[in-house]
């Protein structure tokens, strides 16, 4: 009798269960459309295992055009602007710039992910209490947790009147806190003139890099044989990088939250190929060897998804060989 009992209750439950995922899509959804659709300027504060650094972000859509500035207010004082897919990011103290093409609504708020429209086949939403705004009023918690054990999870406060994030954390399955990103003040005034996204520093003596893309395989042609659910190749590029001589293949998978890169490089003579792992916070990096090149992964993914896809990679034509 019991056993029926508690049968009959979990099916009345059922529809509430629903609606609660329904709610937990929505507050993403809309969170998404406000980072990517108002406009806003303000300050926020990331806390890492690397320290802590405080940015300014000044964001404008208008006319379906996006213009974003991010402004390092301490340490390196770096700059990053974008203008639609185009980002070019200053830093002074090498006297480099960097420019690259990026797609997706937005590139530059802290470590905010970018939540797909099938985030919810790796992960699980679910809201949780209601807390005070930075904004004044409340905020309301969304929890994303993954569904297995090769990704990273979220806590993300969301302001109940503009759908604005207020606080991102990034977790793993104990709770663990590796990141984190909170505004300290945030403004949403009505315009921001053009002025405001041009770079204070001066980078007429500064060298240009231009970061190529191509969908697809880079060459030489390597692909994963080994990959953890929900991960796809979403980009494929030769750089060359400082110090090598050779241009390093890079290519970059994602489930459409967390992202993993992939270093592809032959060794130079007097360095041969090794086996080596580091970890700093939520990021990591697993470096193999496969059929005599070296292989290097990194990205904010638990280490043994790193070691999985490093390990997993397979020149075109030819048997991999890992190291142990």
């Amino acid at each position: 009798m019991r056993g029926l009992a508690a049968g009959l209750l979990a099916v009345a439950l059922l529809p509430f269960a629903a609606h609660a995922d329904e709610m937990a899509r929505a507050w993403l959804q809309r969170m998404g459309e406000s980072v990517s659709t108002r406009t806003y300027e303000g300050e926020f504060l990331v806390e890492s295992a690397r320290g802590r650094e405080q940015l300014r972000i000044l964001h404008r859509a208008r006319d379906g055009r996006v213009l974003e500035r991010l402004v390092a207010t301490s340490g390196s004082r770096r700059e990053v602007i974008r203008d639609g897919d185009e980002v070019v990011a200053y830093l002074p103290d090498q006297r480099v710039a960097v420019i690259e093409r990026r797609s997706g609504p937005t590139a530059l708020l802290g470590n905010l992910p970018r939540f797909g429209p099938d985030v919810e086949q790796h992960y699980e939403l679910s809201l949780g209490e209601r807390t005070p705004s930075v904004l004044g009023g409340q905020a309301r918690l969304l929890s994303v947790r993954p569904r297995d054990g090769y990704r990273f999870g979220f806590r993300i406060w969301i302001d109940e009147r503009t759908a604005m994030p207020m606080r991102t954390e990034m977790v793993d399955s104990t709770g663990r806190v590796f990141e984190s990103m909170a505004f300290t003040r945030l403004e949403m005034p009505g315009e921001i003139p053009d002025a405001e996204f041009e770079p204070a520093v001066d980078p007429r003596d500064f060298r240009w890099i231009k970061q190529g893309q191509t969908p697809g395989r880079a060459q030489p042609g390597w692909r994963a044989v080994r990959m953890p659910p929900g991960f796809r190749l979403s980009l494929a590029t030769a750089q060359v990088m400082p110090g090598a001589a050779q241009p390093v293949t890079h290519l970059v998978y994602t489930d459409g939250v967390a992202s993993i890169s992939v270093f592809i490089q032959e060794p130079p003579r007097d360095k041969p190929a090794r086996t080596s792992s580091g970890t700093i916070g939520a990021a990591s990096a697993f470096s193999t060897v496969v059929s005599g090149w070296q292989v290097t992964a990194v990205g904010e993914v638990p280490p043994e998804t790193l070691r999985l896809v490093a390990a997993g990679m397979q020149q075109d034509g030819r048997q991999a060989r890992s190291a142990p």
